[in-house]
């Protein structure tokens, strides 16, 4: 069986694989820190790896999976509803920008 790793990096998945020592399975990369700077002003990796684990493991359905975090940030920031639009789209983009090596 093939293991799949998600890594918050800014290098490729080929530069990764290097660094992996023989590691033959999947490997995905995604610049975290960019996409919570450029987008929440602020370091907070979790939501884009999360949105990027569910995009390669395909456990869930990215629409709906979108869609039930919409719901749950309404219900955790609801005394903060300004930032909801930027952690969805901090969900999309990590989605669309994962790289797979």
């Amino acid at each position: 069986m093939q293991l799949s790793s998600t890594l918050p990096r800014h290098k490729s998945p080929d530069e990764v694989r290097q660094l992996l020592r023989g590691y033959e399975g999947r490997v995905y990369t995604l610049d975290a820190r960019a996409i919570s700077e450029r987008t929440l002003g602020k370091y907070f990796p979790n939501t884009p790896m999360l949105a990027a684990t569910v995009k390669v493991s395909g456990v869930v359905d990215p629409e709906q999976f979108v869609t039930n975090m919409e719901a749950s940030f309404k219900h955790k920031f609801a005394t903060k509803p300004q930032v909801i639009a930027g952690n969805m789209t901090v969900l999309t983009q990590s989605m669309e920008e994962v790289q797979e090596g």
